[in-house]
């Protein structure tokens, strides 16, 4: 019993990532989870993936909030008119 529990509770911080007092959470983790995966992505690529639960500012929102917490990195790009994220976890 004792093993099983410690399995739940390393999965628990995933589980519960879109459940927060931020109304944008779940959006959050979305977008986080899409970022990590990729590793890098454009901002472009990201919102053709998201744009039916996430609107442009609400990303905005979220693209700082990750910043700040030191999870992304963003890159402006005014030759192609994009951004890029890279995960730096």
């Amino acid at each position: 019993a004792l093993m099983y529990m410690e399995d739940v509770e390393t999965r628990m911080p995933g589980t519960f990532a879109s459940i927060g007092r931020n109304s944008l959470s779940h959006q959050m983790a979305t977008v986080k989870s899409i970022i990590e995966a990729r590793g890098e992505i454009l901002r472009s690529d990201l919102m053709s993936m998201v744009h039916t639960d996430v609107s442009l500012s609400d990303l905005e929102e979220i693209e700082r909030t990750l910043e700040v917490a030191k999870v992304i990195k963003i890159y402006r790009l005014t030759e192609k008119s994009d951004t890029r994220y890279k995960w730096t976890g």
